[in-house]
């Protein structure tokens, strides 16, 4: 999949995280015998806090867990993620936004490079995690309720 990134096609609502509301909550991704879990909740109107796991399917111990953060700075909007493998959070900048389809870019990380938010239904979300040459993996949530 090839992602157009232009900072032109980005509409005024890309500037506040309130256009990205129905990313708050629970989802869950089941495969191969793996449940992947990311939670989003609201810190402040410029801050939302995330956290991804990914566990086998009947054990507790998470295999891989990530610290997550959307910020709103100055007219722009940033996605951090914290992981185990880096000693330092890696920022992606927002660089397209819709209505139902938030795209982030870090073209100087080596993986990934882009992350393409889309919410499908009100209880359906994909990630699609890329790097070069199309390398990568997507992710289809289902919203979790009732938890």
């Amino acid at each position: 999949m090839t992602l157009l990134f232009s900072a032109a096609l980005r509409a005024e609502s890309c500037h506040k995280l309130q256009a990205l509301d129905w990313l708050l909550g629970d989802w869950e991704y089941l495969r191969n015998g793996k449940i992947t879990r990311e939670s989003w909740r609201r810190v402040s109107p410029d801050t939302f806090e995330g956290q991804a796991q990914t566990s086998l399917r009947n054990r507790k111990t998470p295999l891989s867990s990530e610290t997550l953060r959307l910020l709103s700075m100055d007219n722009d909007i940033f996605y951090l993620a914290k992981v185990s493998e880096n000693e330092y959070p890696v920022a992606f900048k927002l660089r397209k936004c819709s209505a139902k389809q938030w795209a982030f870019e870090n073209s100087g990380h080596d993986f990934p490079k882009r992350l393409l938010y889309t919410l499908k239904r009100p209880d359906k979300l994909i990630v699609d995690v890329s790097g070069d040459d199309d390398s990568g993996f997507q992710l289809v949530y289902r919203r979790v309720t009732g938890q």
